[in-house]
């Protein structure tokens, strides 16, 4: 196996987002869990790293559980959250779940301890070369962009919509300021 450099943790980031969500345990199964397999510290620091990235991304409420006449929502099997999720925001649930189960599996009595720990001295202390956070920093805009564009504009209204500053653009016209009607007809498609 390749030596894990920090490359190769913005590699796989990049290949989950564009990974289609069905196949997502695919993804699991045939790159992440033969790495885990030799290396255990690769899945806390993906975790580490999925996590400032969607690190202040979400609206308060976002991502709990989905309840609907006190049931909760099954969406292809899966529980189904509220808001908008990424592909990454699936992994990270298994990402954590890995994590627990190492943390169990060490010691079981000691777990909440080892839990604590885990968050203060390793989740929370951001030891990113410069270079690296910059990468990561850069994919959180794209995640942020890609949440706007994909969540929050469908649920603008109409009028909202058809107002956005996108839809205006500079022409050789009168005051050279014009309507793109293309962007217009698209923003209506996408209700």
């Amino acid at each position: 196996m390749d030596i894990l450099n920090r490359d190769t943790y913005i590699e796989i980031i990049q290949e989950i987002r564009n990974t289609e969500k069905v196949s997502i345990d695919t993804y699991i199964d045939k790159r992440l869990i033969p790495i885990q397999k030799e290396n255990m510290a690769f899945i806390k620091t993906l975790y580490k790293d999925i996590y400032y990235l969607l690190d202040g991304i979400d609206k308060p409420g976002d991502n709990d559980l989905m309840i609907k006449d006190g049931d909760f929502v099954f969406e292809q099997g899966d529980l189904k959250l509220i808001g908008y999720q990424t592909r990454l925001h699936d992994l990270m649930n298994w990402l954590q779940q890995q994590v627990v189960i190492e943390m169990k599996e060490r010691n079981f009595q000691t777990f909440v301890e080892q839990m604590e720990d885990f968050e203060n001295n390793f989740m929370k202390k951001l030891t990113y070369t410069p270079e690296y956070k910059a990468k990561l920093d850069s994919l959180k805009a794209s995640i942020r962009d890609e949440r706007e564009n994909n969540y929050e504009i469908k649920n603008r209204s109409k009028f909202k919509r058809l107002l956005h500053i996108d839809l205006l653009e500079l022409k050789p016209n009168f005051c050279g300021l014009g309507i793109n009607f293309n962007e217009m007809i698209k923003r209506i498609k996408n209700k």
